[in-house]
């Protein structure tokens, strides 16, 4: 099922349960800042093996933990058997109900598509095609020329402009070395 990004932004993904009780043991790519509370409404997109309807389908969240694992419960699942019928799945949520952000912010799903510049050269090196969290920080998937990946930190990320459509970075410089 291919999902409408204009329409919704993915949160995670999903693959393990958690207990007998019917919770899930999600992986969010942005735990800390989580807009996911008690009644959101999230979007599950199966993966191989769920039996999840091909298309995805709509939960409400009836219970949701933060801590080393964010644990949660669907109202419409209510035991472990049920849980292991619908793992795995992707996470998404609507756009139109994520909270207002300030003007100098922005999501990280905006970032998907946006030109990435060197700041040293002003030449265009590619386009942010994806991200994901290591753990430690963001990620960037920088397509072009060379396929790079770059820390989403000050040392390498010198402008973000979404109106614009564009980033501008400080290339890293084993790029431009010869063997």
């Amino acid at each position: 099922m291919e999902i409408n990004n204009e329409e919704y932004i993915e949160l995670g993904r999903c693959s393990k349960p958690h207990g007998i009780k019917g919770a899930f043991a999600l992986h969010l790519y942005n735990p800390e800042d989580s807009t996911l509370q008690k009644g959101s409404k999230v979007y599950l997109i199966p993966k191989e093996g769920s039996k999840l309807q091909a298309e995805g389908q709509e939960f409400e969240i009836s219970q949701i933990s933060f801590g080393n694992k964010v644990i949660t419960f669907f109202k419409e699942v209510n035991d472990r058997n049920k849980v292991e019928e619908i793992l795995p799945f992707d996470i998404y949520f609507k756009k139109s109900d994520l909270p207002e952000i300030g003007e100098d912010e922005f999501y990280l799903d905006d970032l998907i598509g946006l030109s990435v510049i060197d700041a040293k050269t002003d030449l265009k090196i590619g386009k942010i095609s994806s991200f994901y969290d290591n753990t430690a920080q963001i990620i960037l998937e920088i397509r072009g020329d060379q396929n790079i990946e770059i820390p989403m930190i000050d040392n390498f990320v010198v402008e973000t402009n979404i109106e614009e459509g564009f980033m501008k970075i400080n290339v890293p410089e084993y790029l431009g070395e010869d063997e």
